[in-house]
């Protein structure tokens, strides 16, 4: 019995031997099998994610290229047709204005407000008629701003800053200034700024050091879009003028790109004054105004200078001892737009279809012989332009400089003021407090209530 026990017993130590061997080689199969299960998830895992990636790289590349939100400064996706020699008008305020002065020759609406919108009423207006704008919400800011400074310095602007001191200080007015061009940076109707227009003649020089700044933003924000400055000496009864070289004191090659010369003829207390009196041909004046803006630096080989001409008239109630503006015949009108483009402007814009600062006005809209001027004068401008070479109006050297930031809280420091002249030159904001009216930009600070309406 104990030899079969230990028989049983060596049979049972060989089958458990067996069948540790089998259970070794099923475990041994259990591992592949795993290994493989597990591979075979890790090739399929990874071929997810390759389809996955390509996925992704697809939409991506259907993806616009730019974001609701700017990641820069500058205007993104904005296509802005060509623009040759300018041809213009001041104050085109209505769909009727617009289509009468596009069949006249006319292509950019000057506005003394931020632009219109392609979307709005008249943005819609001027789409089909492939005209496009110059916006003055820059000198708006500054025309305030200069209105907070005389009256921080005791000082007047007769017939200006009705409403008194704005509060606008040099932060303000660069902030509003960056918010504009921010607001305006998408419009594809936009070609241009309007940043300077009538300045007292006491305080000569004041926005120089300015208008620098708000290039510098204007080129960063919305690059290629100039800077448009204006001067208006005016022409006086008996083929004079009244040329001072104080009118020009803002003009500085880092601040205007391209310079603009408003000339009317001077205020009279008798309507029937003739117009023949004025030298429309501004042959004496155009010398002086352009002497004194070489002596500042003005290059017109590289800024571009823009005419613009009288067409208008009606009651000037505002000025004191001047109650008329005199219309200018047809001949006169044409005569003076051909002495800008023939003294090398390329750019002609006319003044005015709207004002509301004159009563009676007469306009392009309204005055067959003014609208017969504009209509002559542009085509003695488009003969001028055949036979020279014209100026490009956007300028090539327009580079995005940095702008240093405006202290917050910074005070304005002002220098004191030069006396004034005893014999002042008769300035005024072009029909700007009726365009903010109609536009109900911040009236409540701006204009006093005789300028809110229409006179």
């Amino acid at each position: 019995m104990a030899g079969d026990v230990d028989v049983l017993r060596r049979g049972q130590t060989s089958n458990a031997g067996a069948d540790a061997m089998s259970m070794g080689q099923n475990g041994a199969m259990r591992d592949r099998r795993v290994r493989a299960r597990r591979t075979g998830a890790l090739v399929w895992t990874a071929l997810l994610f390759a389809a996955l990636t390509c996925l992704t790289l697809v939409a991506f590349a259907y993806l616009p290229t730019h974001s609701h939100i700017p990641t820069s400064t500058s205007a993104q996706n904005v296509t802005r047709p060509p623009v040759g020699p300018i041809i213009g008008g001041f104050s085109i305020t209505t769909t009727r204005d617009a289509q009468a002065a596009a069949l006249d020759g006319v292509g950019t609406v000057f506005t003394y407000t931020p632009a219109y919108t392609p979307q709005s009423a008249l943005g819609q207006t001027l789409t089909p008629l492939h005209m496009n704008q110059v916006e003055a919400q820059p000198w708006a800011l500054l025309y305030q701003y200069e209105c907070h400074r005389l009256a921080t310095l005791g000082q007047t602007w007769p017939n200006h800053c009705a409403q008194g001191d704005t509060g606008m200080t040099l932060n303000k007015l660069l902030a509003g200034v960056q918010a504009d061009l921010f607001a305006e940076r998408h419009n594809s109707q936009l070609i241009g700024y309007w940043a300077l227009d009538d300045w007292p003649i006491s305080d000569p020089g004041a926005a120089a050091s300015i208008l620098p700044r708000i290039a510098a933003l204007a080129h960063q924000i919305t690059p290629g879009l100039p800077v448009i400055c204006g001067f208006g000496p005016e022409l006086e009864p008996g083929g004079g003028d009244n040329f001072d070289a104080r009118l020009f004191a803002n003009y500085t090659p880092t601040g205007c790109d391209a310079v603009a010369l408003y000339i009317y003829s001077a205020s009279v207390a008798d309507p029937g004054v003739t117009p023949t009196t004025f030298d429309w041909s501004m042959r004496a004046l155009l010398p002086k105004a352009f002497a004194a803006l070489r002596a500042r630096g003005w290059n017109p080989a590289r800024s571009p200078l823009i005419g613009i001409p009288q067409a208008w008239a009606g009651d000037r109630s505002n000025v004191t001892g001047a109650t008329y503006e005199i219309a200018p015949t047809t001949d006169e009108l044409t005569q003076q737009s051909a002495s800008f483009c023939q003294s090398g402007a390329s750019g002609i814009v006319f003044y005015a279809w709207d004002d509301s600062t004159v009563t009676n006005l007469q306009t392009p809209g309204d005055n067959l012989a003014i609208r017969r001027g504009v209509r002559q004068g542009i085509a003695a401008c488009k003969r001028s332009w055949s036979t020279t070479q014209v100026i490009p109006w956007t300028p090539p050297a327009l580079v995005a400089t940095p702008t240093p930031a405006p202290q917050q809280g910074a005070a304005d420091v002002f220098p004191q003021l030069t006396p004034a002249a005893p014999r002042g030159i008769s300035v005024y904001p072009h029909a700007l407090c009726y365009d903010l009216w109609q536009n109900a930009i911040a009236i409540g600070t701006l204009c006093d209530n005789t300028k809110r309406r229409k006179l």
